[in-house]
């Protein structure tokens, strides 16, 4: 992540802004998107997902933006390399996992932005008997192979002394899949995103939390990112989303009223109820310009954690 430094110091005269679309309008910025409430920031400032007049993206800086529901990350991969998008989201710890092959690395995957801390919205659920992450040992664990569900469940393992090898792993597409899987006969645990664990946990009669990135809470952490070849004939795009997004989150964590909205907006793009898309938003920070600053290294008396941190350690400990 360090090498997208020099392209983030260009655009640190500017706020956040994101955006999904399969248009077959050039001038769209296409934003590939999953269901999860740090996005929410994009969508409300582009007043819902298509891309309108009523957008503020549209009326401040002329861009038009428009953002796909994809939850499928690997095909999602395969419709980046075709040109469907411009602009994919992906965790700093799974970026190195999902672009290390050579017909991803070919086109120079680029992060520009981080888009937020999940604080919750990753959760390991269990079934009735099951109390602590040391009773997960043996047992049966749905969870996305790969994607970044692994990355929470290796770092509870090892605070527990351990190891992926010491559950059975029943792999599914994606952790909403996971979700669906906890609720029948075959698992005992899963990894699942917010709010989805909630439903299971209210279906399964005696199901828990066991732990989530708000406890473990710099582990994992939303960025987007494109051809490097995209953004620079597009800079102007990508330097407009940006600032977008980064204004959308400052009246975001300023009003109440304004999450409403967004929550409004978030809900009705993943067919959520409105509390729910609320719940989605409470589980993730929103990164701002100066977490964004800090996590691509361009704050030098920063001592936390980087992107690059959680790139290099998960590029030697995740499994497929």
């Amino acid at each position: 992540l360090k090498q997208q430094s020099q392209d983030f110091t260009d655009q640190t005269d500017m706020d956040e802004g994101s955006s999904p679309s399969a248009s077959d309008d050039e001038d769209v910025l296409t934003v590939q998107l999953v269901t999860w409430g740090g996005y929410a920031p994009g969508l409300y400032f582009n007043e819902g997902a298509q891309p309108t007049r009523r957008s503020r993206f549209f009326q401040d800086y002329g861009l038009k933006v428009e953002f796909v529901l994809n939850d499928n990350l690997e095909t999602a991969l395969n419709a980046w390399i075709a040109d469907e998008y411009d602009v994919l989201v992906q965790t700093a710890d799974a970026f190195p996992l999902y672009t290390a092959p050579e017909e991803i690395n070919n086109y120079r995957p680029k992060a520009f932005m981080q888009v937020d801390w999940s604080r919750g919205g990753d959760v390991i659920i269990a079934k009735r008997g099951i109390n602590s992450i040391n009773d997960l040992k043996g047992k049966r664990v749905a969870v996305a192979e790969p994607s970044p569900s692994q990355t929470l469940l290796i770092t509870a393992l090892e605070a527990a002394g351990l190891t992926y090898g010491d559950v059975e792993i029943v792999a599914s597409p994606d952790p909403v899949v996971a979700a669906t899987t906890f609720k029948g006969p075959d698992v005992d645990a899963a990894v699942v995103w917010s709010p989805f664990h909630l439903e299971a946990l209210r279906d399964i009669a005696g199901s828990k939390e066991l732990v989530s990135t708000r406890q473990q809470s710099h582990i994992i952490a939303d960025i987007m990112f494109a051809k490097e070849s995209y953004i620079q004939q597009n800079r102007d795009k990508i330097n407009a989303f940006y600032e977008g997004w980064m204004r959308a989150v400052a009246e975001l964590n300023a009003s109440e009223a304004n999450q409403q909205k967004a929550a409004k907006i978030l809900g009705e793009f993943l067919n959520f109820p409105e509390e729910d898309a609320m719940g989605a938003m409470a589980d993730v920070h929103w990164a701002t310009h100066g977490d964004n600053m800090n996590f691509f290294g361009l704050n030098t008396s920063y001592r936390g954690m980087e992107g690059e941190d959680l790139y290099d350690k998960m590029a030697r400990t995740f499994h497929r």
